[in-house]
């Protein structure tokens, strides 16, 4: 056995079967196993990111003073009752829109749009 053929023999079974498909078809055996790790590991990250923000959420909807079904309102939408804690989905995802609105708005002036389209100034 040749060290592709070894190395190619350790990672069977370790990675998902597509990845390993396109390992042992390509010439640089090294590259494709450190880019599949590196994609394992931020996938692995991610769910655990998710997880941690499931946990925050599940207890903010627990600690909501008048119930569970307040709490998952506040975790969904607005707090009518002003007693949540953290954010709501409502929240951050306004936040996320106004960082691309401010982002964008410098390349809308360059191109001075307006409301119904390009201007001439």
């Amino acid at each position: 056995m040749t060290s592709r053929d070894n190395c190619i023999e350790q990672f069977r079974g370790k990675i998902p079967k597509e990845m390993f498909d396109d390992i042992v078809d390509s010439d640089n055996v090294a590259e494709h196993i450190s880019a599949g790790i590196e994609t394992l590991q931020l996938e692995k990250r991610q769910k655990a990111l998710q997880i941690i923000a499931i946990r925050n959420s599940s207890n903010q909807m627990d600690s909501h003073s008048r119930g569970l079904d307040w709490g998952l309102m506040s975790v969904l939408g607005r707090d009518i009752f002003g007693e949540g804690v953290g954010d709501s989905v409502e929240s951050r995802s306004a936040a996320i829109l106004g960082d691309v609105h401010a982002d964008v708005s410098d390349v809308l002036h360059a191109y001075n749009s307006g409301p119904l389209g390009l201007s001439k100034t």
